[in-house]
């Protein structure tokens, strides 16, 4: 799935809750904002693109990420 303006997704660490995010809508710039790594590019990508991109801007960080990207609710144009 590609993720497109106005879609909402989850995004969850089983190794680290605090950057949990529920209901994050993707902007009308097509971007997210997360805890540590602020603006991320979601529109256009597929999910599996994105929750590789967060793991490695998360490695910056913490050792092990292991972010799951799911879609909630879908908005294709």
């Amino acid at each position: 799935y590609q993720i497109y303006v106005g879609d909402t997704i989850t995004i969850s660490s089983a190794t680290d809750s605090s950057i949990n995010q529920e209901k994050l809508v993707v902007l009308s710039d097509g971007t997210i904002s997360l805890p540590l790594i602020g603006q991320v590019q979601a529109a256009g990508t597929k999910v599996a693109q994105l929750q590789d991109a967060l793991n490695n801007l998360y490695m910056e960080y913490m050792n092990d990420t292991a972010v799951l990207v799911q879609v909630v609710a879908g908005n294709p144009p």
